[in-house]
């Protein structure tokens, strides 16, 4: 069965969507010193790497393609590159042309016709005429049995949580299929991932390959916000094994490759879902209510609402080029100028939402609109402690969240009352981070007066960052926060910011955007004091 999902997933696979997986494959299989060297001066060398076999160092290198290769394919392009692989030995600083050199092609397919021919015709020319090694190939066959014996059959041991694992992979996949997966079950599955009595190398395979065959079926099926955090969950293992490398090992390097690869996944598929989005609301006259259906529209508009500001925000920050971020920044606050459920928040899950898009609106220069949103999703907030139940905790499920928010007129309903709110902790270190100091003590004052608690969890500088179950996580049960703003960069308006990191271990290697992967992802954290280099500034001050 796990074969059959494998080649499945071969079959389905494009150029270059196998990087990932290929870059995790090879250190499982005992190579080293593995570059991804694909690009424009990559002399036909997609990967290389090292290994040592009986005693002898071999240099490799790696061609790899999508899909069956027909014989048309082989004769127009592939056999050129091939012969350019084995004999030209530029590529890398780190490719050593004094050892034996072995040449790859790998095809995610079958050679098919005669291209299999040529393949053999051109190793006999290579052996005969220039001496050197014939051309290896690993085709869909060979590469499922690597996956399966490197990756998932080495990952999912035979221990009851080893089977237990598999068992929910299966069923993720197969409710990947059906249309039916939620980003909750990805999380929790992902849990896994991170086990650290797990051996390294087939932790990350496993991770890799598991992520893209589950990010696959989602985007196929047009859950591009169930594929980002797929996506998210295999950024936060190549995190973690960051934060465990010493800064200047070559493994952190290698790892940093592992990095950019999954952050380029998450940008493809956020520009995907960004861009859908776009258009659909434009075609439905800027009014998500007429394109929302089925009886859940209520808590679904709300939902989407939230995750349209998520993705867009984050997609801001994924993005290099300037025209692109300033139409999403103009996309954001049209937005949320015109929904309103925008600033209804449905719950604690989607406290962070805010974060990254508010962030945009102020550093982009739309104080004003910035100002007034983030006073509605106050009056929303206080409104649903004051008039309701409050708003359902982190962890509730979909139908805690429809009761919370629902439930309080109807005597039928088991009372759901709570005075805690992580989106109080959001709501107030925004205003403090955007530096009007009379907004702030209105914000601040307002949650005082709704006795809503608000709440935190804070990790340190330890494997804590990136569980969620951490025993090194602090949890914040009530913050006191002081009525007047000084500066935002002082930290000192609340007792968890006055505790917060100031720096990260993995802070100088990939900057923001790793801790924006693990907030968006586990959902109960969001690093304020990384705030300031969200915006590319160091010393963030008030005005006002």
């Amino acid at each position: 069965m796990l074969r059959n999902v494998l080649v499945d997933y071969l079959d389905t696979v494009k150029e270059r969507e196998f990087d990932l997986p290929f870059l995790t494959l090879l250190p499982a299989m005992g190579f080293y010193d593995v570059h991804y060297t694909h690009g424009q001066v990559e002399f036909s060398k997609d990967f290389i790497a090292k290994k040592v076999e009986s005693g002898v160092e071999i240099q490799y290198s790696f061609q790899s393609k999508a899909g069956d290769v027909s014989q048309s394919d082989w004769r127009d392009g592939i056999m050129g590159q091939m012969l350019e692989s084995v004999l030209t030995g530029l590529s890398h600083p780190d490719f050593d042309r004094n050892l034996s050199h072995q040449v790859v092609l790998i095809t995610t397919g079958r050679l098919k016709g005669n291209a299999a021919l040529g393949l053999q015709d051109l190793n006999t020319r290579i052996e005969q005429q220039y001496k050197l090694h014939p051309i290896c190939l690993w085709d869909r066959e060979r590469l499922a049995d690597y996956l399966e014996s490197y990756g998932l059959g080495g990952m999912h041991r035979a221990t009851a949580s080893g089977f237990s694992s598999l068992g929910n992979f299966y069923m993720l996949y197969g409710k990947s299929l059906q249309n039916d997966l939620s980003e909750r079950e990805i999380e929790r599955h992902s849990r896994y991932w991170v086990n650290e009595s797990l051996d390294k190398n087939k932790r990350l395979l496993g991770a890799a390959i598991e992520s893209e065959i589950i990010a696959s079926q989602c985007i196929e099926h047009g859950l591009f916000y169930e594929a980002m955090h797929a996506y998210l969950a295999v950024l936060r293992v190549i995190l973690d094994e960051m934060h465990r490398a010493a800064k200047t090992s070559v493994e952190t390097s290698q790892m940093l490759t592992l990095y950019e690869r999954a952050l380029e996944k998450v940008r493809l598929v956020c520009g995907v879902y960004h861009s859908d989005v776009k258009q659909l609301w434009q075609e439905a006259n800027q009014n998500l209510v007429r394109v929302i259906e089925g009886p859940g529209a209520m808590i679904t508009y709300l939902i989407h609402c939230a995750r349209i500001l998520e993705v867009s925000g984050f997609l801001y920050f994924l993005e290099d080029d300037a025209k692109s971020r300033s139409q999403i920044a103009s996309f954001i606050e049209d937005f949320v100028l015109r929904e309103p459920g925008c600033a209804h928040i449905p719950s604690d899950r989607y406290a962070v939402s805010l974060v990254l898009p508010v962030i945009v609106l102020d550093v982009t220069s739309r104080s004003e609109n910035t100002l007034d949103f983030l006073k509605n999703v106050t009056v929303w907030l206080c409104d649903r402690y004051e008039e309701g139940w409050g708003l359902a905790f982190l962890e509730a499920d979909p139908s805690d969240e429809i009761v919370t928010l629902f439930g309080h007129p109807f005597e039928f309903m088991s009372k759901r009352e709570r005075s805690g709110s992580l989106l109080a902790s959001v709501i107030s270190d925004l205003a403090a981070f955007l530096g009007d100091k009379q907004f702030y003590s209105d914000v601040v004052n307002d949650i005082k007066a709704s006795k809503i608690s608000p709440e935190y969890w804070q990790a340190f500088d330890t494997e804590g960052l990136f569980r969620i179950e951490g025993g090194d996580v602090i949890g914040y049960p009530h913050i006191e926060y002081k009525d007047n703003l000084t500066d935002f960069s002082s930290y000192d308006f609340a007792e968890h910011v006055a505790h917060e990191p100031r720096s990260f271990q993995i802070q100088q290697l990939v900057g923001p955007l790793g801790f924006m992967s693990i907030m968006l992802l586990l959902r109960d954290r969001y690093f304020p004091t990384m705030w300031p280099l969200f915006v590319g500034n160091d010393d963030r001050g008030t005005t006002g």
